[in-house]
């Protein structure tokens, strides 16, 4: 009896490592199954912009704000020049002299001709890929641009 019993132990293992192989490939191919949904609900709630529309607004913002920069950039180095021609001539001019007063304008941006004005002068310059157009004005007291301060730029457009 002894014998027997060891034999239906033995065969009551088998069956339950049997099932536990089964088990356990059912559940591997379970988890495969699920992974890619795992993946996408972490990459959801991590907050990652993945959608074209977000990252292409996104893009479109990142390139205003540096149009922005390199027009008040260009137009801080027009005023530092015609500052200094203004110095060694004592008048303003509407166009540099390239010789000494040269400063370089971005690629992408468009300068307006200085305007000369009784008190002061102003110039304005354009991005081609915005709508947003920067404006400087060095002189007395602009009435043009509320809250804009001489010599510092001031830009405004369609956002």
């Amino acid at each position: 009896m002894h014998a027997r019993d060891l034999v239906s132990y033995g065969i009551g293992v088998a069956i339950l490592a049997s099932a536990a192989l089964l088990l356990r490939r059912q559940l591997a191919s379970r988890l495969e199954d699920a992974r890619p949904v795992v993946a996408e609900a972490a990459r959801e709630l991590s907050g990652e912009p993945d959608s074209v529309p977000y990252s292409a607004l996104n893009q479109r913002y990142r390139l205003r704000r540096a149009a922005v920069a390199a027009m008040r950039a260009d137009l801080r180095r027009l005023v530092a020049a015609e500052s200094a021609f203004v110095a060694d001539s004592g008048h303003a001019t509407a166009v540099l002299p390239t010789t000494y007063y040269r400063y370089d304008i971005t690629a992408g941006n468009v300068g307006r001709p200085i305007q000369i004005r009784p008190g002061g002068w102003w110039a304005t310059i354009v991005n081609v890929n915005t709508t947003i157009s920067c404006v400087v004005f060095v002189g007395a007291v602009d009435t043009v641009i509320p809250g804009a301060r001489p010599g510092e730029p001031t830009c405004a457009g369609v956002s």
